[in-house]
């Protein structure tokens, strides 16, 4: 019941200026939140309204601002909404702009009711428009929807989805804004699927070789890049040379962050597979992978950067002694060991403990 005689306005209204002079009152504080979801919800129907009904499309655009701001709202939407939406996307004299909102509102749909496969293959052909408006909003929509629903990354894999995003990386002079979507794409759809094809892992790797090639003072377009490479990594082998000389720029990167991610990403790479087969790709000369690893002054660096560090150096010791090799003369030429021996007087006990496992592995090498 409500509180007060009055419009759910102006009782919030009243609510609100009451709440001020009592600011315990916690079953106030629920009240407004109700009323104010009641309204906001009222409001949404009428945008609808006007879409559905009087085919007002400026109302498509006061929906994705209300949704943004609350997407519980989008629990009230009926089907019929968003295949009205979908309808919108493939008309031809529709402005770019009131595509790209209806594209950011279909980002709150349920799935299960709505046509999903007529859906999706909309999406998927205006990934690489070539507008920012359309394309942008669109890539966005996609990786919101594989986030929240965990079958729907491998489906939108089957539809095109990564021949869409290597259009979209291929593309003439792609802005900044649409690379860092597309990498925020790919690391969602990339965890969300359990086994990729080793096609799927080409097209991907294609893309994040370009995405690494880009150097914007905006580095969080490299830590999903390195991201999903560390992902792929675990289960699938990647020959492509050029990428790793990406992966060793980054590692000596100032940002700690940055230089994580690509340590990671390497780290990944030789602990599932051939690290010395990895180095001959890097360059002719192995041993410069191993002396770029000795010049990173290790005992500035945060303490997970320095157990990778040392992870990294077992396991490349490790799969260099398997190749019937010693590691002890390389390593030492690159200031590995004197790396690792100064690890050893760091606080960090499980860092020590890293870095004594690794001195083992490359002696017993």
């Amino acid at each position: 019941m409500p509180l007060f005689d009055c419009k759910p306005e102006e009782e919030l209204e009243v609510l609100l200026k009451f709440k001020d002079k009592a600011k315990t009152f916690s079953s106030c504080d629920e009240h407004i939140v109700k009323i104010n979801f009641e309204r906001k919800s009222e409001t949404l129907s009428v945008y609808v309204k006007q879409l559905v009904e009087s085919h007002n499309l400026d109302a498509i655009q006061a929906m994705k601002e209300m949704l943004i701001g609350d997407p519980k709202l989008a629990a009230g939407l009926k089907p019929f909404v968003f295949e009205r939406l979908v309808k919108i996307l493939v008309e031809n004299d529709i402005e770019y702009s009131t595509k790209g909102s209806a594209a950011c509102v279909l980002a709150f749909a349920d799935l299960e009711s709505i046509k999903k496969k007529e859906a999706t293959e909309v999406l998927v052909n205006l990934m690489s428009h070539d507008c920012d408006t359309i394309s942008i909003p669109v890539l966005r929509t996609l990786t919101r929807l594989a986030y929240k629903f965990a079958d729907y990354a491998s489906f939108i894999i089957e539809k095109g989805a990564l021949e869409g995003a290597l259009a979209v990386s291929q593309s003439n002079s792609p802005s900044f804004k649409r690379i860092q979507n597309l990498a925020k794409f790919l690391v969602v759809v990339v965890r969300q699927v359990n086994v990729l094809s080793q096609k799927a892992v080409g097209t991907v790797v294609t893309i994040l070789d370009m995405i690494l090639e880009i150097r914007e003072s905006n580095l969080r377009y490299i830590v999903r890049a390195c991201d999903t490479l560390s992902h792929i990594a675990v289960k699938h082998w990647i020959n492509k040379g050029n990428i790793y000389g990406n992966l060793i720029y980054f590692i000596r990167h100032r940002n700690d962050m940055v230089a994580y991610s690509a340590l990671r990403a390497v780290g990944n790479i030789v602990k599932s597979r051939d690290s010395w087969k990895m180095c001959e790709i890097l360059t002719e000369d192995p041993n410069k992978f191993l002396r770029c690893l000795g010049r990173i002054e290790i005992c500035c660096k945060p303490k997970k950067f320095q157990k990778e560090f040392c992870l990294l150096i077992s396991n490349t010791a490790a799969n260099i002694a398997d190749k019937g090799r010693s590691s002890v003369k390389d390593m030492n030429q690159a200031g590995l060991i004197d790396a690792l021996s100064k690890l050893l007087e760091v606080d960090e006990v499980d860092v020590k403990k890293e870095a004594a496992r690794a001195i083992c592995k490359v002696v017993r090498g």
